[in-house]
């Protein structure tokens, strides 16, 4: 009796996780490089990082929260710490506001339970630079990761998490590198992850 409850409790998760799969759609970057902000971020004494935000037609599927944090506690240490170093405690104030698109993260479970079926993990955030005195917007890059399904069936969702990591560090290096000058950056899509028309 409890063997075929066991039995029937796996095959309705497996269920209920190819069912995910099954609905979810492809995503994609709208290109491959960002334009450059409308200023360098130096013209700016004053930086405050908001917490990562999540599409909330994306949050009824608790794997994609649990992302959302994630890329969240990513941030702190690497764009988080950046940006502290940078504050002067005067000047303009840069408002720094992450906001996920489009996600589908296959978590831990799923990838467990499912393997490569579960499908690959991809993510599309939208970073905002925001004059706080203003409102003007200096800059809305967009960036890109994607985990396929095999590497995260392999690793049993390391490379899943992984994805979240360099996300983090996609937009860290961006804002880096366009605090002296303005030069743009990648969004982190390759060539085939580019929305056609694009």
């Amino acid at each position: 009796m409890a063997m075929m409850s066991l039995s029937r409790r796996v095959l309705l998760a497996s269920a209920a996780i190819l069912a995910i799969a099954a609905c979810s759609t492809e995503i994609y970057a709208p290109a491959a490089q960002n334009p450059p902000p409308t200023e360098p971020f130096n013209a700016f004494g004053q930086f405050q990082l908001k917490p990562v935000t999540l599409n909330p037609d994306l949050a009824e599927h608790g794997y994609n929260q649990s992302a959302t944090t994630a890329i969240n506690n990513n941030l702190q240490p690497t764009l988080g710490i950046l940006l502290d170093s940078w504050n002067k405690g005067s000047g303009r104030m840069l408002v720094v506001a992450p906001y996920i698109e489009d996600i589908k993260f296959i978590g831990g479970a799923a990838r467990f339970w499912a393997g490569a079926m579960a499908g690959s993990s991809a993510v599309v955030m939208r970073v905002t630079y925001t004059d706080e005195a203003t409102g003007a917007v200096i800059a809305t890059p967009v960036f890109y990761q994607h985990a396929n399904a095999m590497g995260g069936a392999w690793s049993f969702g390391a490379t899943d998490n992984a994805m979240l990591k360099r996300m983090a560090d996609l937009v860290t290096e961006y804002t880096r590198n366009n605090y002296v000058q303005t030069v743009g950056g990648p969004t982190g899509a390759p060539a085939d992850r580019v929305r056609s028309g694009s």
